[in-house]
């Protein structure tokens, strides 16, 4: 009989320890997870700057064509060859983030009106 009270025990302490390690991997993969999150945003952000950058560093005849891109009451018919493709690779690269955004940051909530990275 005693043997089947230590053998009791063990159980009681197996089911205790199993319980404890699976609150504790709960713990780790909600901290990787806000981790996770933090640097998406982080990279998010940071491809922004690297645009600008790039923007910044182009010629200034570049920079002239980009803000004419922009301009509403700009004819496309206005530019050349050249600058239409110079606005395209523009606008496919800013396209491309948003849509990387939207996936990153949309599919969960809109990240800069909730700052709260945790709620899903």
């Amino acid at each position: 009989m005693k043997w089947e009270l230590i053998g009791a025990y063990a159980e009681v302490i197996g089911a205790i320890a199993v319980i404890v390690s699976i609150l504790y991997l709960a713990l780790q993969v909600r901290d990787n997870t806000r981790s996770v999150r933090a640097n998406a945003g982080f990279e998010a952000a940071h491809s922004w700057a690297i645009s600008n950058e790039i923007l910044y560093q182009a010629p200034e005849k570049d920079r002239m064509v980009f803000a004419r891109a922009f301009d509403l009451g700009e004819s496309v018919d206005k530019f050349s060859e050249s600058e239409r493709i110079h606005i395209s690779i523009l606008m496919r690269s800013l396209f491309e983030k948003l849509e990387g955004q939207y996936y990153l940051l949309g599919l969960r909530g809109f990240m800069w009106v909730n700052s709260e990275l945790d709620q899903v």
